[in-house]
């Protein structure tokens, strides 16, 4: 058995309310399957030499454990020379879940599949580190103990009143 809970509930991200409906994600060709990942959820903005960490609130985190070395990671980076990531700041490294920006091009609009793409280009430093994930076909292929469920086709929702089509999925201990 298992059950389905809020992401912003779960991981202190605020991404919006989940319904949890799994019958909706069912129009997708596959899925991807992360891990989940705690931290502090943040936005790397690289524009050349220039390099920001923002939190949720777009507030400055880089006294953050880690950040200054996570920010001197994506100094040296070649490519690309304009980015903003996505992830998580956890024992001291950064955890890349998404791209947003690639050089002058917004992906936000672009299916996730494609963000992946843009994400295998990046060239990262030594506290980087790109999130796993694995592709699934059907949602009878899901097994984890606990993970996010993102549909290949979803796009970038930053807006936290929009339903988002990513669900958090947790197995139940047995005899549940």
């Amino acid at each position: 058995m298992s059950f389905i809970v809020n992401v912003g509930k779960f991981t202190g991200i605020p991404r919006g309310r989940n319904t949890g409906d799994f019958a909706a994600m069912e129009a997708a060709d596959a899925y991807f399957i992360e891990p989940l990942v705690s931290g502090l959820r943040v936005h790397i903005h690289k524009d050349g030499p220039i390099i920001r960490i923002l939190d949720w609130k777009y507030r400055d985190s880089n006294k953050v454990s880690g950040a200054r070395e996570i920010a001197m990671d994506f100094w040296e980076m070649a490519t690309p020379r304009q980015a903003v990531f996505d992830g998580v700041i956890s024992n001291g490294r950064f955890k890349c879940m998404d791209v947003l920006l690639y050089e002058d091009e917004d992906l936000t609009d672009k299916p996730l599949a494609d963000r992946k793409e843009y994400l295998g280009k990046c060239e990262f430093g030594n506290s980087i580190d790109v999130v796993p994930h694995r592709i699934i076909n059907t949602l009878s292929e899901l097994k984890c103990e606990a993970c996010i469920v993102k549909p290949a086709n979803s796009t970038y929702t930053p807006d936290s009143n929009q339903v988002i089509d990513w669900v958090v999925w947790k197995s139940a201990p047995e005899g549940d």
